[in-house]
């Protein structure tokens, strides 16, 4: 892996779109938000999908697409903590995997990094060829423990 250190000047965008695939709550029933400089839309029941929701869990991950000028760019901003929950979101909500122009990891914690490798086989074959994934530095895959005395260690 190649680290590019360059820094980049910060995208300007008509238009920003920020799906949440995997979170730690999930309401089917969502309260009905309002803020004045910000467009929220819940995904609550899925149409023709009665009997369908929604995985929550431990983890975090988000769709982003941006438009600029016309041109649309999507990113998938973290992978949740398994691929099974990631890859069933990611379904349900009708992402198209060949559309995601790069994949982006915040950081080294596995709540964000544990669903990438199966996430990855799952749709590889779907993504475009020169896919690149953005990670924050190269201490981002160092795995990391917390254990306190009499317990065992935990990944984190």
């Amino acid at each position: 892996v190649n680290a590019i250190q360059t820094q980049f000047d910060t995208p300007l965008v008509d238009k920003l779109e920020i799906r949440v695939v995997v979170d730690s709550f999930y309401d089917r029933f969502p309260p009905k938000l309002e803020h004045p400089s910000v467009k929220i839309e819940q995904t609550g029941r899925l149409p023709g999908r009665q009997m369908t929701s929604l995985a929550g869990e431990w983890g975090l991950s988000l769709h982003l697409s941006s438009r600029w000028k016309g041109v649309i760019s999507e990113y998938l901003l973290d992978f949740g903590y398994t691929p099974e929950i990631i890859s069933r979101n990611f379904d349900i909500l009708g992402i198209d995997p060949e559309k995601i122009n790069g994949l982006i990891l915040s950081h080294g914690h596995r709540d964000h990094f544990g669903g990438l490798d199966g996430f990855v086989k799952n749709f590889r074959t779907r993504m475009r060829n020169d896919i690149n994934l953005y990670v924050g530095g190269e201490t981002v895959f160092r795995e990391k423990w917390l254990g306190g005395e009499g317990g065992d260690p935990l990944p984190w």
